[in-house]
């Protein structure tokens, strides 16, 4: 298994977040309007990607702020935080954030229990989700070094 301090996490975290924008016809109801409210459902497609990739597993971190008028999902592992949709957000810009630390992150609430080991089995069967994955890992892929 890599270890998330290998450059290629991040370059995986890019990828796969360029699959996202550029696929299009995907079924998955949350990724519509990606990235507008699409963290939880991306979070588990990226986690999934990344153990396929030898990234091992992570965990998805739910959060809120503003009284609960926003909530947010990331990955989380050992310290790091991996983010690809915060740009929905009026006061975030980075598209794709792979860090140790995060001030913005800090500003969320986190819940108490985090989701450990992610993977596609949340869905069950009803969403065809293993379609929607299988074309966004063949998507970013296939931009493996451009």
């Amino acid at each position: 298994m890599a270890s998330p301090t290998d450059a290629g996490l991040d370059d995986a975290t890019r990828r796969f977040r360029a699959a996202l924008e550029t696929t299009t016809g995907l079924l998955l109801p949350g990724l519509r309007s990606f990235p507008n409210g699409s963290c939880g459902d991306a979070s588990r497609l990226l986690a999934q990607y990344l153990r396929d990739s030898g990234f091992g597993d992570w965990g998805i971190t739910t959060s809120w702020r503003n009284n609960y008028s926003s909530s947010h999902a990331w990955l989380e592992r050992g310290g790091w935080i991996i983010d690809i949709t915060a740009d929905q957000f009026d006061d975030m810009t980075e598209p794709v954030i792979v860090t140790c630390e995060s001030k913005w992150h800090a500003t969320w609430h986190s819940e108490p229990t985090r989701w450990n080991n992610v993977d596609l089995s949340f869905y069950g069967s009803t969403l065809h989700v293993d379609s929607d994955y299988s074309r966004l890992k063949g998507a970013a892929d296939e931009l493996r070094g451009k």
